[in-house]
């Protein structure tokens, strides 16, 4: 439902689900319900909201040791703080995103945070360090045959080009 943009139904499956937390024994509800907060957040158009439950999923997931979740989390909370004008807390979310999911041999989830780095990058005016995205997003297509990780770092490589030709060569 959350994808499809109807998220009264979302919204309430939610609310149940948060009522129930106190039946619930399994330690890592804490942190999964509040990344869904998070990502209705996210998708009803409240970024600061949004970023706000993926610290505290992150915290949730640190607490636990769960080394993916707390990435999950951090890599969400990199998009959201982008949506804010928060980069420099985005940057330093992706960039442990791609640490710890390159870490973990998540490779699809790194190559994923590699692309949403780089065009952050491309967004900010950091041509240069956009580009030092498109290697990876290669291999990472390579290795993993997944052609979508290709298409991005062509868009990146793409976006380059036209910033160049906008800003001359200085900016890129």
């Amino acid at each position: 439902d959350v994808y499809k943009r109807q998220l009264t139904g979302s919204q309430k499956l939610f609310s149940d689900l948060a009522k129930q937390t106190d039946q619930i024994s399994d330690p890592s509800h804490r942190g999964r319900l509040l990344a869904l907060e998070g990502l209705l957040a996210q998708f009803a158009g409240n970024p600061e909201a949004a970023a706000s439950a993926y610290r505290q999923a992150a915290t949730a997931y640190e607490t636990l040791h769960d080394v993916h979740g707390t990435a999950t989390a951090v890599f969400n909370l990199g998009c959201a703080s982008a949506e804010t004008g928060r980069y420099s807390e985005s940057l330093q979310a992706f960039e442990s995103a791609i640490r710890e999911m390159g870490r973990l041999g998540a490779d699809a989830d790194c190559a994923l945070a590699t692309f949403n780095i780089g065009y952050l990058f491309l967004q900010l005016g950091d041509g240069l360090a956009a580009r030092r995205c498109i290697v990876p997003l290669r291999e990472s297509a390579l290795r993993l045959g997944l052609d979508v990780f290709q298409f991005q770092a062509d868009l990146i490589e793409a976006e380059i080009s036209r910033a160049t030709k906008k800003w001359g060569e200085a900016r890129p």
